[in-house]
C-alpha cells in the first residue's frame, strides 16, 4: 500500500471532474494525503462556486488523511526557499509547503505540475504517477 500526497490539482481532477472511479480505486490501495493548504485552495474554488460543499468536504474527511503545516514542515519549507532564492530560483509558498509536507512524512507527491516542482528532487521530493 502506498502513501501519497495529492496535489491540488489532482484532487480537483478526481473530486470536480467526475473521476470518482478512479479515486476510489486509489483509496482502495493506497493511503491518500492532503496538505491543509491544498484543502484551502480546493475548498476555495468549492466555496465560491457552491457545488455540493458540504458533500465534498464530508468526502475529504472520510477518506483522506490531512495532515496540517506545522513546525517541521515549515523550516523545511523555509530551508529549501532560501537555497532556491540563492539561485535566482522562486517557487510559489503554497508549493513550496505542499512540497516540504510530502518531504518531511516521506511521502510520493501526485501532481499535474510536475515543472514547478522538479527543482525539488533534489530535496528528497519523491512523484507519484497515475501509472504507477
Amino acid at each position: 500500500m502506498g502513501r501519497i500526497l495529492l496535489d491540488t490539482d489532482v484532487l480537483i481532477n478526481l473530486l470536480e471532474k467526475e473521476k470518482q472511479e478512479i479515486c476510489f480505486r486509489l483509496i482502495n490501495e493506497n493511503v491518500l494525503h492532503l496538505s491543509t493548504i491544498s484543502i484551502f485552495e480546493f475548498l476555495h474554488g468549492v466555496y465560491r462556486t457552491n457545488k455540493n460543499a458540504e458533500k465534498i468536504k464530508n468526502f475529504i474527511d472520510k477518506y483522506f488523511k490531512v495532515l496540517n503545516v506545522e513546525q517541521g514542515i515549515s523550516k523545511k519549507a523555509a530551508e529549501i526557499s532560501a537555497e532556491l532564492a540563492k539561485d535566482g530560483k522562486i517557487l510559489d509558498a503554497r508549493d513550496l509547503l505542499i512540497a516540504s509536507t510530502a518531504i518531511v512524512h516521506n511521502l510520493r507527491l501526485w501532481t499535474e505540475n510536475r515543472k514547478h516542482f522538479n527543482r525539488l528532487e533534489g530535496h528528497g521530493l519523491r512523484f507519484y504517477s497515475s501509472e504507477d
